[in-house]
């Protein structure tokens, strides 16, 4: 059975927001790219996070409509 190794299947260009930046930011560069995550960079450009949909989604839109 032959496997398909993580090489093969990442993307290579990431795309980052800075950790001060809105979650309003973090959701239209998702959907502006068309991708469902963006890796967090602090002001040094250093990746300190990852930020998904599915965090968007649990941690803001549910908290909104609660609201």
């Amino acid at each position: 059975m032959a496997t398909t190794s993580i090489a093969e299947v990442m993307t290579q260009k990431l795309e980052t927001i800075k950790s001060s930046a809105s979650a309003q930011d973090a959701a239209k560069r998702m959907s502006d790219k068309r991708i469902s995550s963006l890796v967090v960079t602090d002001e040094t450009d250093i990746a300190i996070g990852i930020v998904t949909e599915r965090d968007l989604v649990r941690r803001i839109c549910v908290h909104d409509a609660s609201s």
